[in-house]
């Protein structure tokens, strides 16, 4: 059995299907995945504010999306550059040398900043409400 032909397919389904459950099922109403580092140390980690950015952006509110993670784009190309690398049989941008790097500085700066409690630093905090 080709387990290529039939990933690309899989992961297809499931973006849907994660995209169809955020699209009815808000974040701010139901806590499906709590996150771990916020509930006990009450730091905003990278990842912060994703469920609720992907349940905008599925309302086409991308805005709003961005306010609640502003790395959510950032997360959103590297899946679609890993599908498509998948689709062309060509190494993924994220397997490049220095990427992990880069991407790993962009992370750690941006949850340093994002956890400054003072102004402009507290706009990049996600929007609970």
């Amino acid at each position: 059995m080709n387990y290529k032909k039939l990933t690309l397919p899989l992961l297809l389904i499931l973006i849907l299907g994660v995209a169809v459950i955020y699209f009815f099922f808000s974040p701010y109403e139901y806590d499906m995945l709590p996150c771990p580092i916020y509930d006990y140390l009450h730091i905003h980690c990278g990842g912060c504010g994703t469920q609720r950015a992907l349940h905008h952006w599925t309302h086409g509110e991308v805005l709003l999306a961005l306010r609640n993670n502003l790395l959510f784009p950032v997360w959103v190309y590297l899946a679609l550059d890993y599908l498509y690398s998948s689709i062309k049989e060509r190494s993924p941008l994220m397997l490049r040398s220095w990427m992990p790097v880069f991407i790993l500085t962009i992370l750690v700066t941006f949850i340093i900043l994002r956890n400054i409690p003072y102004y402009p630093f507290n706009l990049l905090a996600p929007v609970w409400e």
